[in-house]
Parts: structure tokens; sequence; C-alpha cells
């Protein structure tokens, strides 16, 4: 490059010293297309801001980005996330949790499938850990039945019990490559799927079609006066009797008024866990 080309705004990103070194050492880590995505990102947050305002509901869409190790990297896969931005699209304790939870499959991948080397990939609102299986199948249901499981089974309750009503998680096997996944269903809900719901303002639904589900989602479309929320908590309620109910909105002030309402009608019968983008409504009757 010339100089005039290595001093244009195009070849520039602020940072500051710290971080400008941290990329500068690791090529691999943090590649040329990854900083133009997040530049990019910044100027579009920027111009949407001075148009708009600042926006509490924007959802962020993790960062396209994808490494390969050849053997397990906590450090790695923990700096990975990072660079695609969870930290903020989510939030930090889920990216720490995250990054424990694939440090644990990749070890299992070397010590159980055999595997040669692991990729990790984020994109959109899903985080993919991907290798070959060259020894024995070894998904979720192995690592939740295995007799001698220690470290990531163990952790792997302790993730189940904090976050699978969140997050879902699966693995699934192709040509014996084996992917885990793990996506953020209070950010993107199944449209059309059986246990999920994009409900308009005074929309409805049919509780019994969600007989069968482990967890139905409702996802609220539209943004909420209070006045709303009697009748909406009431069939919240009347799902919650078949199964735990997970409440997500793109619009954060519809979540905390659901909460205001929690806080001010006490619901005796029922277990309510919230997070920054979604609530989680249980019934201790059902």
């Amino acid at each position: 490059m010339t100089d005039a080309q290595r001093a244009d705004q195009s070849n520039g990103i602020h940072l500051c010293r710290s971080d400008a070194k941290l990329i500068d050492d690791d090529e691999t880590m943090y590649p040329v297309v990854l900083l133009e995505q997040w530049k990019a990102r910044q100027i579009r947050s920027a111009r949407a801001a001075q148009q708009h305002g600042w926006r509490e509901e924007h959802i962020c869409d993790l960062i396209s980005h994808t490494t390969t190790w050849l053997e397990s990297d906590p450090a790695g896969i923990h700096d990975h996330l990072r660079a695609a931005g969870m930290t903020s699209a989510w939030s930090s304790m889920v990216t720490d949790d995250i990054a424990t939870l694939l440090a644990e499959l990749a070890l299992n991948a070397h010590s159980h499938a055999e595997c040669a080397d692991i990729t990790l990939q984020t994109s959109g609102q899903e985080v993919r850990l991907s290798y070959s299986e060259a020894g024995q199948p070894f998904g979720r249901a192995e690592l939740e039945t295995v007799a001698n499981g220690n470290g990531g089974q163990t952790y792997l309750r302790y993730w189940l019990e904090t976050w699978d009503a969140h997050y879902l998680l699966f693995s699934e096997t192709a040509e014996n490559v084996r992917t885990w996944v793990i996506r953020n269903r209070a950010v993107a809900p199944d449209e059309g799927a059986r246990c999920a719901v994009v409900l308009p303002r005074n929309g409805r639904f049919i509780t019994t079609a969600f007989e069968g589900c482990e967890i139905v989602q409702i996802h609220l479309k539209d943004r909420l006066a209070f006045s709303d929320m009697p009748q909406l908590v009431s069939r919240l309620r009347d799902a919650a009797e078949i199964c735990p109910v997970l409440i997500s909105s793109d619009i954060r002030q519809n979540l905390r008024l659901l909460e205001l309402w929690f806080s001010k009608h006490g619901e005796d019968a029922t277990e309510i866990s919230s997070w920054e983008d979604a609530i989680l409504f249980k019934s201790l009757t059902r």
C-alpha cells in the first residue's frame, strides 16, 4: 500500500491503544473482514442515532465470524465470541457461560470423537461449533448419559438449569460432522413452529395447541399499553398450566411493563425469572 492508501479513512478504524495492539498481534482471530464489519456496524448505528436517536430496543445480530483451532482453546473461544459482539448483542454473563460450555464441548470432541480440528462460527442469533467425528458419535444425549462424565456433564447440567429456557441447545450430524448449535430463541423465535407464537396486540392463541411442548414462546410483536397487561397475563397464566412460557419482545418496554405488573400483582402460584430480553413464566401447580 502507498502511504496515502494506508492513511486514508477507508483503511482506518478507531480503537484504543490496547485493542489496536491486540488485533495487530493476532491476524487469525481479527482478520480484515471482521474489522470491516465492526466499522460498518458502528457507522450504521451512528447514522441511525442521528436520525432517530438511540433506541434501547434495537436488536443486534452477532457478527459473521469463523475461527478454526487444532485443539481446544478456552481463551480463543471467549475472544471469538467477544469479537463477534456477543457481549453487547446478548450479554456479558451469557457470553462467559457460552464460552465455558463450548470449551467443554471442544474438550469432549478430542477425548471422545477423536476430531482433528474444531471450527466456531457466529452469525445472526446463532453460534455453531463443528468438528469431524472419527470416533464414536458423541452428541447431547451421550454427554448427558455417559457413565464416567465429569466436568463437561456437570457443566451441561448447570447450563440447562440456567439458560435452557432462553437459549436453544442441540447437536446434529451430517456426513460424520458433528455441529453443536446455540440459538437465542428470545430474539429469534421460530415463526410458524407449533410451540412458538408471534403475538400482535390483542392477539389470541389456543392453549391446547401447546400440549406436548416442553416450553412455549410468546413473542410480543407490537408496543403494548399497561392496560393490556391484565388480559395478557390471564392468557399467559392459562398457557403456563400446560408448560413453561418464555415471553420475549423486540420492544424492551413490553417486558418492563410485564415485570411491573408482576411486582404490583403477586403471582403466588407462579415462578417468574427475567432477563434483559425475556421473561420465563412457570406455573407451580401444573
